[in-house]
């Protein structure tokens, strides 16, 4: 009866690890749940262009009869500029965008003896605040845009006081107009340096309200009311 109680005791001693292990064994611990995909919440940044380029089809919508723009590709006139920027998710943003030209494009056909000149030095300038929006196509590093908005022209040239006189004195003429301009381009980045490239038409209000009494402001007014060029540029990009 001892032996028996023994033998009993002993696979009852036996059997409790084993048991414990075959269930230690066969039950794994449940798997830890993947943590959920999300996107961060802003991958906006800042980018900034130097560019170089030239204007071309350039016209004017004026009363002013006997001053041309040169518009042809052969008297184009070369610019230069820069822009600045902020984007969201690399999609929309907002730029402002500047450009010089130190020598518009100007002929003059002024028909008197011996004219020489009617505008001289003419140079343009424009300073306009953009919506710039990216182009969801597939292009490798190109990122392509679109981008447009509004602000100012300016003109500034010497002008003849008196235009029967070719040989009289000239006034320094400054105007700016409210104008617009809508273009777009592509983007492309190694790093966070790169290169841009834009092709855009600007064009400048026409109010004939504004009608000065000094003759060279006057003829400014003609020639800066309503003209339009196209402008295409090149350059160097950076954004961070």
């Amino acid at each position: 009866m001892r032996a028996a109680t023994f033998l009993l005791a002993v696979a009852v001693a036996a059997g409790v690890p084993a048991t414990a292990k075959a269930q230690t064994t066969t039950t794994p611990a449940p798997a830890a749940a993947p943590a959920p995909y999300t996107t961060s919440g802003s991958t906006g940044q800042w980018f900034a262009s130097g560019f170089v380029g030239s204007n071309f089809g350039a016209s004017l919508h004026s009363d002013l009869d006997n001053v041309d723009i040169n518009n042809n590709d052969n008297n184009s006139s070369f610019e230069f500029g820069g822009n600045i920027g902020y984007t969201w998710n690399r999609m929309f943003g907002v730029e402002f965008l500047a450009d010089f030209t130190p020598s518009f494009g100007i002929s003059n056909n002024f028909n008197i003896a011996d004219a020489n000149r009617l505008v001289d030095d003419p140079r343009v300038s424009t300073y306009m605040f953009n919506a710039i929006a990216g182009v969801p196509i597939s292009a490798g590093r190109f990122e392509p845009y679109v981008s447009g908005g509004l602000g100012g022209v300016t003109l500034a040239a010497d002008v003849l006081d008196n235009v029967l006189d070719p040989n009289g004195p000239s006034s320094r003429s400054s105007l700016t107009r409210f104008g617009g301009n809508i273009g777009g381009g592509v983007y492309t980045f190694a790093g966070n340096v790169g290169f841009r490239a834009d092709v855009r038409y600007i064009r400048a209000s026409t109010d004939n309200n504004q009608r000065s009494t000094i003759v060279a402001d006057r003829i400014a007014e003609d020639l800066l009311g309503g003209l339009s060029v196209w402008r295409a540029n090149v350059g160097i990009a950076f954004r961070w």
